[in-house]
Parts: C-alpha cells; sequence; structure tokens
C-alpha cells in the first residue's frame, strides 16, 4: 500500500473485493431469522444472514428507501401492513417485524416463508445507495411468488443503471420481463461454454415483430433461444 507502483493494483482488488454472488440456494433462512448485530453501511451478505441489520440502516440512514421496500411490498404480497425494525437478542442487536392483515400481533422473519425472506433479500440489494461494483445471482426466481417477477425484473433493471448485475435464471417467464437486448445464453459447443446474444438474430428479431415479446418464453422452453443463427 506504501509503494506508489502498486496503486493500480491496490484500486483493482479493493473493486473486486466488493462483488458480491448470490444464490437462491444459498440464502441461509435459518441466519435470516435470528437476531443480528447492528453493523456500518452494511451489505447483505452472500447467505442473506445479516438482512435485519440491512433494513435497520434503511430504516435509520435511508427512510424513503425503507418506505419504498414496503410500498413494493404492498404491491405483491396480499394482507401485507408494515415493516419495522426492533432491538432484540443481545446488546446493539436487531430483528426485523411484519405485520400482517388478521393478525393482531407482529410477526419476525422467523415466522416468514423462505419466499418472503428472498424476496426482501432481492428488493433490499436492487434499492442499496451503495451497492457492489457487481452484482451476481443465481436463480432469483427461485422460491418466490411468479406475481413478484415482474416487480423483480423491473428493480434489477433499475438498479443495473448504478451497478453490473448478472442474473442466471431458467425460468422462461422470468425472461419475458426483460428486452431481448438484455437477454444471453450460454451453450455449449465442442465442450465449452459459448456466449451467445440472441438479440443478435435476424431469425429472433423478425419472430418477435410477427409473434410479440411472448414468443421468446416458449422458444426458451422448447430450447430454440439456444440454437438460433
Amino acid at each position: 500500500m506504501t509503494n506508489p507502483a502498486m496503486v493500480i493494483l491496490f484500486q483493482l482488488s479493493e473493486y473486486i473485493r466488493s462483488w458480491r454472488f448470490y444464490s437462491s440456494f444459498n440464502i441461509a433462512n435459518e441466519k435470516i431469522r435470528k437476531s443480528v448485530p447492528i453493523e456500518q453501511d452494511p451489505i447483505l451478505r452472500e447467505d442473506g444472514g445479516n438482512l435485519s441489520s440491512v433494513l435497520h440502516y434503511f430504516l435509520t440512514e435511508y427512510p424513503s428507501l425503507f418506505d419504498e421496500l414496503q410500498h413494493h411490498l404492498h404491491f405483491v404480497v396480499p394482507g401485507f401492513k408494515g415493516l419495522t425494525v426492533k432491538a432484540r437478542g443481545g446488546p446493539g442487536e436487531v430483528i426485523a417485524f411484519w405485520q400482517e392483515g388478521g393478525v393482531d400481533h407482529d410477526l419476525s422473519l422467523a415466522d416468514l416463508s423462505d419466499g418472503i425472506l428472498r424476496l426482501i433479500c432481492w428488493i433490499c440489494l436492487c434499492l442499496h445507495p451503495h451497492p457492489p461494483t457487481l452484482i451476481c445471482i443465481d436463480e432469483p426466481d427461485q422460491g418466490v411468488h411468479p406475481r413478484t417477477l415482474p416487480l423483480l425484473a423491473g428493480l434489477f433493471e433499475k438498479a443495473s443503471e448504478r451497478t453490473q448485475i448478472i442474473l442466471a435464471t431458467h425460468s422462461s417467464y422470468f425472461l419475458t420481463q426483460f428486452d431481448i437486448a438484455k437477454i444471453a445464453v450460454l451453450r455449449k459447443e465442442n465442450g465449452e461454454a459459448k456466449f451467445i446474444k440472441p438479440g443478435q438474430s435476424q431469425v429472433l428479431r423478425e419472430m418477435l415483430e410477427d409473434f410479440g415479446g411472448e414468443e421468446i418464453e416458449q422458444l426458451h422452453r422448447s430450447d430454440e433461444l439456444e440454437r438460433l443463427p
């Protein structure tokens, strides 16, 4: 760090250090459901275990983002009334609580389904005021209700204006929420993975003009999207 010749290398290592790689299958719901220490400027961990700390950060430092989070939850979760974060557990620890219609007491994150916990994680990532310089998520559509996918796609699109986001999915319906220019296909050729941009296919552009964007879903289900010339 004191060698001027190493400044660029140090800056590069710091840039890469902020990258985050998430998977729906690695979200640690058992950790999310427990109280956690308050952190300064927290970024969601790759297992989501510090979700309550991130929510506390939003609530205390960026209340407008916390309100936006609640607005999105109102839109896609029937019966949702509100979200808050309270001191619980040991000194300096917090956990988020959920208010729901028809339930006369607050529910902690320990009471919520895996799908709701994943949904809150992805929304928090998209809204974070200082997102990682690269966010990769494997199967963000897994375990969440299909009605949430248009909302999530829109939030990922908006967040991509501030950082780099790579999503991997096998969901044909989720793909239809994105413009074809944002979609890439990984195809195996001669034992190697080849990166394909189907939006560059003249055949596909003509098909979309004739049949509409929903044709992407059918092409993906039949594997034709991967074989387009």
